[in-house]
């Protein structure tokens, strides 16, 4: 029976896809940004083979709700988690406790272990505020979506409406 040993590099780690087994590296590149942040404490969102950005591991800021956590983390310079973002980090956080895929903290280091699982959880049971909230309009279901697209003078949240069907197509 012709067969070829494969030995991990003790910088990789081997994922089996279903299409094949692939090694993956255990580091990456940081995450590059001017906000000043504890890069161990977000996850980059990979699409394909790289990241733009990061998402907090806690899907949390300091329990506030939807509009004060959106206006509190545009006020420190973070960007906001839409469903087009949090739908790839879903996928790829789950494919990775699965052991079908990997992900990376800001940092670039990998995440497994007990990390993986205590991201998992908060990403598959906790509730977490999404740049997006849902209103009557003309949209999808007779929904519109509705978003917070920056601060007006005052500090206060500035709203753009859109019907749900174009977050529908872009997602």
């Amino acid at each position: 029976m012709p067969r070829r040993k494969v030995e991990a590099n003790p910088n990789e780690v081997f994922i089996d896809t279903g299409d094949g087994v692939f090694a993956c590296p255990k580091r990456v590149d940081s995450l590059k940004t001017n906000t000043p942040l504890d890069a161990s404490q977000y996850i980059l969102v990979q699409e394909r083979d790289g990241a733009n950005y990061a998402l907090s591991a806690k899907q949390q800021l300091g329990g506030l709700n939807f509009v004060q956590m959106n206006t509190e983390a545009l006020r420190k310079g973070l960007p906001l988690a839409t469903v087009k973002n949090m739908t790839p980090h879903y996928r790829n956080v789950n494919l990775a406790l699965d052991g079908k895929g990997v992900i990376y903290d800001a940092s670039g280091g990998l995440i497994e272990g007990e990390r993986l699982i205590e991201h998992g959880n908060a990403i598959n049971n906790a509730w977490a505020y999404l740049n997006n909230a849902y209103e009557k309009g003309t949209g999808f279901l007779g929904l519109d979506v509705v978003s917070i697209v920056g601060l007006d003078a005052e500090g206060r949240p500035v709203m753009q409406k859109q019907p749900l069907e174009e977050c529908v197509t872009d997602c």
